[in-house]
């Protein structure tokens, strides 16, 4: 028989979950015996996996950083990121702007569950079910819209763990549904760059690279080891400087 966190009984701590893995990999605490158990072997399977994960968070950060600086967004959609820990999306915007909103998409129940206690005394945060494949679909739901107002710019990143789904299946409308001036970083396990620039999407500079690459915080090469993850960032322009 399953136990279960006493405090949540959606939450089974027995099993291994994708997103308690992932916050392990990047030190966090919202973990349990058998999410470290489970990812001490994916370590042994895939080599610099821990590292590779906070490569990817780091890209993250440095995205929610430049586009909260540089545009004055306030909007954020973080998805498939796993649990709002570690200097999340939320976090790094609200340092920046305090009165920034996110909201955080996954398509696991128990993720959500979590993810939403732990937001409870957050305010501007909220987590909601969904996937890359259906965002087009979250994105006009009342849960997202309660927080994010799609007229205006928003900054969507589709922040893809490290097993397999295909976030670029949703790509395909995201450049008809977003407003001008909105931005969408996308992270993915091959060099191959999704094809966002053909929904009127511009990459940023440096395009689509090693996610230690993009922008590092320093001038510092990064370890020899292989990466992981390749990441990159798009723009929808203003229309007037479409016109232009």
């Amino acid at each position: 028989m399953s136990e279960h966190n006493g405090a949540c009984p959606l939450i089974d701590i027995t099993r291994p979950n994708e997103a308690r893995i992932h916050d392990y990999l990047l030190g966090g605490n919202v973990n349990y015996g058998a999410d470290r158990a489970a990812a001490e072997e994916l370590k042994v399977t895939i080599p610099h996996l821990a590292e590779s994960v906070r490569d990817a968070r780091d890209f993250h950060r440095r995205v929610v950083r430049y586009v909260a600086r540089k545009t004055g967004i306030r909007q954020f959609i973080a998805v498939s990121g796993g649990l709002p820990t570690q200097d999340n999306v939320h976090a790094v915007a609200q340092a920046i702007t305090p009165d920034a909103r996110a909201v955080y998409v996954d398509r696991d129940p128990m993720t959500v569950t979590l993810a939403r206690a732990l937001l409870a005394r957050t305010p501007g945060v909220t987590a909601v079910l969904g996937g890359s494949q259906d965002l087009c679909e979250v994105l006009h739901g009342q849960q997202l819209q309660a927080l994010v107002d799609l007229d205006r710019p928003v900054a969507i990143l589709l922040m893809r763990l490290f097993t397999g789904e295909a976030t670029h299946v949703g790509i395909g409308h995201l450049g008809d549904v977003i407003a001008p001036g909105s931005y969408l970083a996308a992270t993915y396990p091959t060099v191959s760059c999704p094809n966002a620039c053909s929904d009127g999407l511009r990459l940023v500079e440096p395009g689509f690279v090693d996610v230690r690459d993009w922008r590092p915080d320093s001038d510092r090469r990064h370890p020899t080891a292989p990466t992981l993850f390749y990441g990159g960032v798009a723009h929808k322009p203003l229309l007037w400087a479409v016109a232009a």
